[in-house]
């Protein structure tokens, strides 16, 4: 059977700290996180994850609110290694390896924080994969804006004696280390057929994670839900004990 590609969305959530988030920190430190190869995440000897042909994109120039995302590739550089073959009915010893390079093409809209990703062959990253890699990027990244922050701080305090000396203790307090979570997030069709599997429902239970402090658009979710509410029937007694929730 031939690869088929297919498109998965995922809500990105960056947090630092309970004060700031992705758009706040854009320019210290998401977006260089992204640079092309400028940092990689390795695994074992054998594999490593980067980013690579990134840019930022105009996708719609609209001059009130344009919308803005950062695209490009994620791959896994690997090598593909046996110890065995199954030649002529019987196993045979036979060392070798490969080299492979799997990639995934994604988006990520700025304004709402979704993220689209594509895997373009087989065994290219997933999802799951982008959240390591993204994670980990950022992390390098954060280091690398509280050394530059400090340095020019130490370099001011020694041009001017009397200005308050600037630890990395309190730059981290300011600005703490970023928290990254991607949620997948399935298409309408299957929020749809998900639903649409169950005859009746007698417990719901709803999460509302922190956000970018993005508007919540769930119009598709909510509209599916309803629908399958109404095909339950309406002897079937349905009542939702949910708590106060307060959004971030």
């Amino acid at each position: 059977m031939s690869f088929v590609k297919r498109l998965e969305f995922g809500n990105y959530t960056l947090k630092f700290g309970e004060k700031k988030v992705l758009l706040d920190m854009f320019d210290e430190i998401v977006m260089p996180s992204f640079l092309e190869m400028k940092y990689i995440r390795k695994l074992g000897d054998n594999s490593e994850y980067f980013f690579l042909d990134t840019e930022l994109i105009i996708l719609d120039d609209n001059a009130e609110e344009p919308v803005l995302g950062i695209a490009g590739r994620m791959v896994k550089n690997t090598k593909l290694k046996r110890d065995q073959i199954f030649k002529e009915g019987e196993l045979v010893d036979d060392k070798d390896e490969m080299e492979s390079a799997p990639s995934s093409t994604f988006l990520l809209i700025l304004n709402n924080h979704r993220l689209i990703l594509t895997r373009e062959v087989a065994g290219a990253p997933t999802i799951q994969n982008f959240q390591s890699t993204s994670q980990y990027c950022l992390s390098q990244a954060y280091k690398d804006f509280i050394n530059k922050e400090f340095d020019e701080a130490d370099d001011a305090k020694k041009k001017n004696p009397d200005l308050e000396r600037v630890t990395k203790k309190k730059l981290k307090e300011d600005t703490p280390s970023p928290l990254l979570r991607i949620t997948p997030l399935p298409d309408k069709e299957s929020l749809e057929d998900f639903i649409g599997r169950f005859e009746k429902i007698n417990k719901l239970s709803i999460k509302l994670l922190p956000t970018n402090r993005e508007e919540i658009d769930n119009d598709d979710f909510w509209a599916a839900l309803d629908k399958g509410r109404e095909n339950m029937g309406k002897t079937q007694q349905r009542k939702w004990n949910l708590p106060a929730i307060k959004l971030g």
